[in-house]
């Protein structure tokens, strides 16, 4: 909802939808006729009330793993109550891919809630990334010994975002901050607007030290599995040394739907393959942005996005009730 100046909800004209080519996913959907639920992780500015939790302490122990398990279901659950549809599109960015692949490897049945299941750089394998995160130390004795602070990352999220604002506004210093940047998420440097940049440092949000480590164990075991709380906690909770891997197999692909690219640090297109090739099956629709510098954030930074992204997403939906209803 914040790439760019184009994001309104405009006027119908003669009785049709307005042609919106907003990089503002959110605002191509909302104006193509489609309802938007737009969901928050925990931990975010958005995210951080409990009713039961003390939300210093313990309300912080929580990864991704958790969001996936109980988070995606509360949420779509929720949208199925209040329109009374069957079932949903469901669209997930990164981490939110994460999640939804958790939760149908462990409850295959939970994707006959949903039309389509599409996830933009997919990740279910982390092995191997490009960049910066190829460099952060991911040693299993790393991540156990930073376990035991239960809290958030960053810890002083407004001063952190200000700072980095700040310090990113300095021209000098800007390229430096684009630099580090794109050797994080993938060099694409035509798809970055310089002239709001700051805009995005400023927009960094929170999540669990949980969620960060479980990141690190993820590349660490390449693919992802249960949170490893060490050898004597594991046997406890899973009767194993080690985490059990997500058994990615069982996802169905009928209403599955990947768009990666091919520059993505993250979800690069060795791990992609590792997902395909774990499958049972073929996804429905599996496609590859046809340009070569296609970053991870491009999907929601990039100032290309329609052209190259949100145009591909709304064709999918649309041939998708288009063949339904005929």
């Amino acid at each position: 909802m914040f790439n760019g100046f184009d994001g309104f909800i405009e006027p119908w004209v003669g009785g049709k939808p307005p042609n919106v080519t907003s990089n503002n996913l959110a605002f191509v959907l909302g104006n193509g006729e489609f309802d938007v639920w737009v969901a928050n992780n925990r931990g975010t500015a958005y995210s951080r009330n409990h009713t039961r939790l003390n939300p210093n302490t313990e309300f912080w122990d929580y990864s991704f793993a958790d969001m996936g398990k109980y988070d995606v279901p509360a949420m779509v659950n929720y949208v199925i109550d209040k329109t009374e549809y069957d079932k949903i599109v469901y669209i997930g960015f990164s981490r939110g891919t994460e999640q939804i692949f958790i939760q149908l490897a462990e409850n295959p049945s939970f994707a006959d809630k949903l039309y389509l299941n599409i996830n933009l750089a997919p990740i279910a394998f982390r092995g191997s990334p490009k960049g910066i995160s190829g460099l952060v130390p991911s040693s299993r004795p790393a991540f156990l010994a930073q376990a035991s602070y239960v809290g958030p990352i960053p810890p002083f999220l407004a001063e952190f975002d200000a700072g980095l604002t700040l310090f990113c506004s300095i021209p000098i210093l800007k390229q430096i901050c684009i630099e580090v940047y794109s050797k994080y998420f993938g060099p694409d440097r035509p798809m970055i607007d310089e002239g709001r940049f700051q805009v995005l440092t400023s927009l960094i949000d929170a999540t669990s030290n949980k969620d960060n480590l479980h990141t690190r164990q993820a590349v660490y075991y390449d693919q992802i599995r249960k949170f490893d709380y060490g050898n004597k906690m594991n046997l406890e909770l899973y009767g194993s040394d080690e985490p059990p891997k997500y058994p990615f197999e069982n996802i169905p692909t009928y209403n599955l739907v990947l768009i990666s690219g091919q520059n993505d640090y993250l979800a690069t297109p060795e791990n992609v393959q590792k997902l395909r090739n774990i499958l049972n099956g073929t996804a429905l629709v599996d496609y590859m942005i046809p340009y070569s510098k296609w970053s991870h954030t491009d999907f929601i930074f990039g100032n290309q996005a329609y052209k190259y992204s949100h145009s591909v997403i709304v064709k999918i939906m649309r041939d998708y009730f288009s063949q339904q209803s005929g």
